[in-house]
């Protein structure tokens, strides 16, 4: 998840932290880092100007057609990203200035509106501090009125689609909070009580509505954990047979051991069984908007600029680059990457970083 406060930070704001200006090598790739986010920006004239966000809810859509034709009942889920579902003022302002070039069946587009393609191609839509930490932990969310979040959340649930939220509250009121808000809201729920947000621990005990009947889709989950680093874990075995010894409904992990080694076939369907021994689902993370010098993908000589994709290092996780996600390379690398977790035989993806396109339209204001 993009920080975009950082992000209008290293946008000139003032200078960019130490740590954003060190070169980093992993696994032979290098990310330098040495300048700032608008060094070698040029003027973009409006008319050149493309909807970013309609460039991410295409590769959306297209990943979710490939996925759901490919092996019937694979589930999508989204990382927040709320205005790819709810269209705003920007799209707006771009239709208005290309003479309504954006209208959907010769209808202008309104404020508010939802993208009904993109709603249809997902199954459901993971919040992150539905009700305390979105931008630390225990700090409350917005106002729903205010809260471009609350709006795409009341879409999904419309839709008969699954909301998942993730709190992070450290505090113990904040937490029995953050668990009432979101029964209220019928959000399956993760609440966060490390202290960060990191995703990177096992909590203890079992897990809340702890279930033993078979879960053979997402609507059927009663809880769920997102486990997105296994950092904490000595081995991939260890990480493995913790997470097997645990009853979760579902599972949504990061399928590469520290981001390099993958999982087998043999440890995806051994995850896909609780303790108790009943059936589970296992989900998989995949990023729309970074590349990781760890991943299968990346050659020894790119770095930032080389290709030309590789846009930006990201200043909040300076070890990953921020890509032109519409470039084809990016997505045919996106369409092997889909294709190598449903061979693992996921029965899902967590779709992160969806709002990258934030980070280009600061780069490209409109007025």
């Amino acid at each position: 998840m993009i920080d975009r406060r950082s992000f209008l930070i290293g946008l000139g704001l003032s200078a960019l932290p130490a740590a954003a200006r060190a070169d980093y090598t992993i696994n032979g790739g290098t990310i330098a880092t040495d300048r700032s986010f608008l060094a070698n920006v040029p003027y973009v004239r409006f008319e050149d100007i493309p909807s970013h966000r309609q460039l991410m809810r295409d590769n959306v859509v297209g990943l979710a057609g490939y996925a759901k034709a490919r092996q019937q009942g694979f589930a999508v889920l989204v990382r927040d990203a709320p205005e790819l579902l709810i269209t705003g003022q920007r799209e707006i302002d771009l239709d208005a200035g290309r003479g309504g070039a954006g209208a959907v069946a010769g209808k202008p587009r309104r404020v508010g509106e939802v993208d009904a393609p993109y709603l249809g191609a997902i199954d459901g839509l993971l919040v992150d501090g539905l009700a305390f930490g979105r931008d630390a932990p225990d700090r409350p969310a917005p106002p729903a009125a205010a809260d471009p979040l609350a709006a795409a959340e009341a879409a999904v649930k419309k839709a008969g689609k699954t909301v998942l939220a993730i709190d992070y509250a450290k505090d113990a009121r904040n937490a029995a909070e953050a668990a009432r808000k979101c029964a209220a809201a019928h959000a399956l729920s993760f609440i966060d009580q490390s202290g960060n947000r990191t995703l990177a621990h096992l909590p203890k005990g079992v897990p809340p509505g702890e279930n033993a009947s078979h879960v053979t889709s997402l609507k059927e989950a009663r809880n769920f954990l997102p486990m997105l680093s296994a950092g904490a874990f000595a081995s991939q075995d260890a990480w493995v047979d913790a997470l097997c010894d645990s009853n979760w409904d579902l599972l949504i992990i990061d399928p590469l051991w520290q981001g390099a080694q993958p999982l087998s076939t043999e440890a995806i369907h051994r995850l896909q069984q609780k303790r108790l021994g009943s059936r589970r689902q296992v989900f998989a993370v995949m990023s729309l908007g970074r590349a990781d010098p760890r991943r299968f993908y990346w050659k020894s000589d790119w770095k930032v600029g080389s290709p030309a994709w590789l846009d930006s290092a990201d200043p909040t996780a300076p070890t990953q680059v921020v890509v032109r996600y519409w470039e084809q390379a990016w997505k045919e690398i996106l369409g092997k990457y889909l294709q190598g977790l449903m061979d693992l035989g996921v029965d899902g993806v967590l779709l992160d970083h969806a709002d990258t396109y934030s980070y280009f339209e600061a780069l490209t204001p409109l007025k």
